[in-house]
């Protein structure tokens, strides 16, 4: 929540200095975010990591440098795109290439992305399906053909989505009221 997130902050580096949390991390963070939170002098911890989107269709090439530049682990939520993409034709056209699943190549690419890869799942299959991400590479063809995945209509998604979100389940909910207009989206 605009204005809140940074008062938030400081009340888990307290907690974090009584011993009750070992790191502190983020979720959803922007690079404006993090300078905002950064910028405040109370802030003497920095965070470990930043969970966000990241995969083929949202791959946001400069925020990743950015945090990791920081030493901010990345750590990708909907990796996997809630299975949406498993019938993607580049998806499957590079799974089949390697004799992987879908799941596994969209894996994979997070992993050279540099992003902590923890994937969602109840399936016993999957989970091990998912987990066997590290006896194979993509090639830069493959990567380049991934990477081209995101599209500029994906990214004005996003912005759409977090300009949504910054307020949602606040008294805030529904306006833009503190939202920043503009953030680093690519």
């Amino acid at each position: 929540m605009p204005g809140k997130h940074v008062s938030a902050y400081i009340a888990l580096q307290e907690l974090q200095a009584e011993g009750k949390i070992k790191s502190l991390g983020l979720s959803n963070y922007a690079v404006e975010d993090y300078e905002e939170l950064m910028a405040d002098a109370r802030v003497t911890v920095p965070p470990a990591v930043n969970q966000i989107e990241v995969n083929p269709f949202l791959y946001r090439k400069d925020t990743l440098a950015y945090f990791q530049g920081r030493n901010v682990a990345v750590q990708s939520y909907r990796a996997l795109r809630d299975g949406k993409a498993f019938e993607h034709p580049t998806v499957v056209a590079v799974a089949e290439k390697l004799q992987r699943t879908p799941a596994q190549v969209l894996g994979r690419w997070c992993l050279e992305k540099g992003c902590v890869y923890i994937p969602k799942s109840v399936r016993k299959a999957r989970m091990e399906e998912n987990a066997q991400v590290f006896d194979f590479v993509l090639s830069p063809e493959d990567v380049r053909q991934l990477d081209a995945l995101t599209t500029p209509d994906n990214l004005d998604t996003f912005l759409e989505l977090y300009r949504k979100c910054v307020n949602r389940d606040t008294p805030l909910a529904g306006t833009l009221e503190g939202v920043k207009e503009i953030i680093t989206v690519s």
